[in-house]
This record gives structure tokens, C-alpha cells and sequence, in this order.
């Protein structure tokens, strides 16, 4: 069922916005950010793999933090461990009104 969904998502988007969703780079235009970026990844997340979230945080031009969650899988960080996402969220905006 979600392969089903994720092919009519981007079926979707082909047609109304004639893009191919699998040729979009995200992390191509993140040389000149200065918008500081957090990324949660899911350690088990299978549909968008966690060293995407580290290749995102090489490539900023800003300040960028990556916290891992264990046993996570996609989209499902905060469910999977609550506790330490509220942390990491509070510490990342610590950390950005200190700089």
C-alpha cells in the first residue's frame, strides 16, 4: 500500500507540475543557506536513508545539527522517542539564539 501511495504521489506530481519527484536534489542548493536546519532521522528509517540527513548537513552554507533516533523509522522520530526529540528540538533553538 505505501509503494502504491508513493507511485500515485509522484504520478501526481508529473502531471501537474511535470517533474520527475526521483531527479529533485534538495541537498544541490544548500551551498548558499544560512538558515540554520535540524534534521531528526529515523536510524531504521528505509525510504529516505539517514546519511541523506548527514549529506544535508555537510552541504549547508548555515549552521545545521543531525541527531539519529534509534529504532526510528520513517517520519516516526518523535513518535518512536519523544523524549529525546523535544530535547534535541530545545537544544537546537538554544543553540541558534546563541549564535
Amino acid at each position: 500500500p505505501a509503494n502504491f501511495t508513493v507511485m500515485l504521489v509522484k504520478l501526481g506530481i508529473k502531471m501537474l507540475y511535470h517533474m520527475d519527484v526521483d531527479d529533485m536534489k534538495p541537498v544541490k542548493g544548500l551551498s548558499d543557506n544560512k538558515v540554520p536546519i535540524l534534521c531528526m532521522h529515523g536510524e531504521d528509517d528505509t525510504f529516505i536513508v539517514p546519511e541523506n540527513s548527514l549529506r544535508i548537513a555537510q552541504e549547508t552554507g548555515g549552521y545545521s545539527e543531525v541527531h539519529m533516533i534509534e529504532k526510528a523509522a520513517h517520519a516516526a522520530s518523535m513518535l518512536t522517542d519523544p523524549v529525546r526529540y523535544e530535547r534535541f528540538v530545545k537544544e537546537f533553538l538554544k543553540n541558534i539564539n546563541a549564535i
